[in-house]
């Protein structure tokens, strides 16, 4: 909530050359109505509903960058299916920054009753096993969306690139052949 997700996604996703889907965006197209709308008609558990509907069928499965609302992750058996399917980034605020940052915003429901502090580090709270689910964990509180964005692509390369580094490691030896660019000779490599 209110972490930078949408905003972080998007250069995430042009830096790694990935499509980009916002969980919210999709149900909101997919319901017909904006989020508000859909709690306030059909209440909460509904778009619980639709949440889990998205990550089953609401996207392609491979070469995209899903940016997932707060709550969607905190739902029974919800970090299994989403690590099932890929990685799983945390971006995470102060209960001071996302006030600051949804200061005067309507479009969220669960932001809209008397105490919004008390709310926010409820929700925090409750969410808190959920959220540590994630591979990798990011403060969004100082920094700027596209230095996190950029150190997020750093990570992602390394987790995809693990499973071939790994295999290589497990056959004790990595040959390559080159062309010297001053002898045109080739040149065996080997690796221990």
């Amino acid at each position: 909530m209110a972490t930078g997700k949408t905003t972080i996604g998007r250069y995430l996703a042009k830096e790694l050359g990935l499509a980009f889907i916002d969980s919210d965006e999709a149900i909101e197209q997919a319901e017909g109505m904006a989020i508000t709308e859909l709690i306030t008609q059909k209440g909460e558990p509904y778009f619980r509903q639709a949440e889990a509907r998205f990550v089953e069928t609401g996207h392609a499965k491979a070469g995209q960058l899903v940016a997932c609302g707060g709550g969607l992750i905190a739902q029974a058996g919800m970090p299994a299916k989403l690590l099932a399917q890929g990685l799983i980034v945390g971006l995470e605020a102060e209960v001071e920054t996302i006030l600051k940052r949804t200061q005067g915003d309507t479009t969220r429901p669960l932001l809209q009753g008397p105490n919004p502090r008390a709310t926010v580090a409820a929700l925090l709270r409750e969410r808190a096993a959920y959220y540590a689910a994630a591979q990798l964990t990011l403060s969004t509180d100082d920094s700027p969306p596209e230095l996190l964005a950029h150190l997020i692509a750093n990570w992602y390369r390394r987790q995809i690139m693990r499973p071939l580094y790994n295999s290589v490691c497990e056959q004790k030896t990595l040959y390559c052949k080159f062309q010297s660019p001053t002898d045109n000779g080739e040149t065996d490599c080997r690796m221990p």
